[in-house]
């Protein structure tokens, strides 16, 4: 009977709340929750700059929420921001698809040899893509504006330049991914949907959080 007690008293410990095995079924649960958050959150397009957003103020204050209370808060965080990041959103769309639309046309015409061409276009993405990596997570914990955060999003990836590359290095194998599971079976589809994005998403802000100010 001992032996009995014993092994059971063990099992609950082992699937106790405070338990090392639950606590890391909660943190992936959290990031599921997340995923799918951001995936509904995205759905609209127009809501994307603020779904992002409240994807990294839960991540960054991750210590304070848990699979059930995540969800709640990412679209409070939603709701409150909507209204002022919808204007980023669409510039940050309209200069991502600028520079996308520019590199195509000197891939199709064969412009790939032009240095006066392609050094004040690499020099535009490359403005572009490090303001769009490092404006919503400093704009989530900095409580800027959105005018005052996109020259310093951008002065940042400048200064932290080799947290800059990683973090593009990072977005390419997002996308590497998203690409894969797109055209993969039905169950690559599904586990993308439920935990694609969040896990690389935890990853940046892990690179990155050091660097980012402090709320004002």
């Amino acid at each position: 009977m001992r032996r009995k007690g014993s092994l059971w008293q063990s099992i609950l410990r082992a699937l106790g709340d405070e338990a090392p095995l639950m606590t890391g079924v909660g943190r992936i649960m959290l990031l599921v929750i997340l995923n799918v958050c951001l995936l509904l959150g995205m759905m609209p397009v127009i809501t994307g700059g603020a779904a992002w957003l409240a994807l990294y103020t839960v991540l960054l204050e991750r210590k304070k929420w848990n699979y059930v209370t995540a969800c709640g808060q990412f679209f409070r965080v939603l709701r409150k921001t909507l209204a002022s990041s919808i204007l980023p959103w669409l510039l940050t769309l309209l200069a991502v698809g600028g520079v996308t639309a520019a590199w195509r046309i000197v891939l199709i015409w064969g412009w790939t040899n032009q240095f006066f061409l392609l050094l004040p276009l690499l020099l535009a993405t490359a403005g572009i893509a490090f303001t769009a990596l490092w404006l919503y997570p400093l704009a989530a914990v900095s409580g800027m504006s959105w005018r005052q955060a996109v020259p310093a999003a951008f002065l940042l990836g400048l200064r932290e330049l080799w947290r800059s590359l990683a973090l593009l290095a990072l977005e390419a194998l997002l996308i590497a991914l998203a690409l894969c599971c797109a055209e993969g079976p039905l169950t690559l589809t599904g586990l993308w949907l439920l935990v694609g994005i969040t896990p690389i998403e935890l990853l940046k802000l892990r690179l990155i959080a050091g660097k980012l100010p402090k709320s004002a």
